[in-house]
């Protein structure tokens, strides 16, 4: 819908690449800081708890979020 909020970010591919990451990462990296990831549990003494991944704050540009590759960089 026209009144609905929302971004359309395009990735250099070749830099994505050279950096070790997938297009894929990038995304959940974001939706995970801006909508928070439920699919982590923890367990204790048989009870099961839902550990939800979110941002403290929100960035004011994407140049804020950072992410590492396999290689730790």
């Amino acid at each position: 819908a026209l009144n609905t909020p929302g971004y359309s970010i395009v990735l250099d591919s070749n830099t994505v690449f050279r950096l070790g990451l997938s297009s894929f990462q990038i995304a959940k990296m974001i939706e995970t800081f801006f909508s928070g990831q439920q699919s982590l549990y923890f367990s204790k003494e048989g009870v099961r708890y839902p550990i939800t991944l979110e941002g403290s704050t929100s960035p004011w540009t994407l140049d804020e979020l950072y992410l590492t590759n396999a290689q730790g960089k």
